[in-house]
């Protein structure tokens, strides 16, 4: 994936030239979408989030968050229809993810939640206000938004049904 996303960024990246060979130069913090398993909606507050998530199929859109020497460059949104790069999106909350340093960074396709794994942790936060994101254990996850995760396993997120799955 971050082969993809930085091919992709070559092409989009108006400000200089990079080329394809650069990629040792940048750092990308690639946050995929994992699907979540059909038995979600029977989630009831306190089970384990994470054995929800279907960590062998994802859709076929994630995006990037590009660094070049500690500087954030931008924002790169890919799917295989429609791409995009943006410096100005998400500028905060991609250095939140940088100095927290997940070892694993995505989404679950309810959409409000970003989530990641960090020295075999599993962590989460809420996406409302991504420049404010914490990123907590579900415990604490849990305690603080009671009610996210069991909002999301009624509504889900129908957009993502566009795209591709990918194994």
């Amino acid at each position: 994936m971050q082969k993809t996303i930085f091919k992709k960024f070559c092409q989009l990246y108006k400000q200089g030239q990079v080329y394809k060979n650069d990629i040792g130069k940048y750092q990308i913090i690639v946050v995929p979408t994992f699907k979540l398993n059909k038995n979600f909606i029977q989630y009831k507050n306190g089970d384990v989030f994470a054995r929800y998530i279907d960590f062998e199929s994802m859709w076929n859109n994630y995006y990037g968050y590009i660094f070049k020497d500690g500087s954030y460059i931008g924002y790169l949104f890919f799917d295989k229809g429609f791409s995009y790069f943006d410096v100005n999106i998400d500028k905060d909350l991609a250095k939140q993810i940088r100095d927290f340093r997940p070892d694993m960074i995505f989404h679950p396709d309810g959409g409000e939640l970003l989530c990641c794994i960090k020295d075999g942790k599993f962590y989460m936060a809420e996406m409302i206000k991504a420049s404010e994101c914490e990123f907590l254990t579900q415990e604490e996850f849990i305690k603080q938004y009671p009610t996210l995760i069991e909002k999301l396993s009624k509504f889900g997120f129908p957009a993502l049904k566009r795209y591709k799955e990918i194994k």
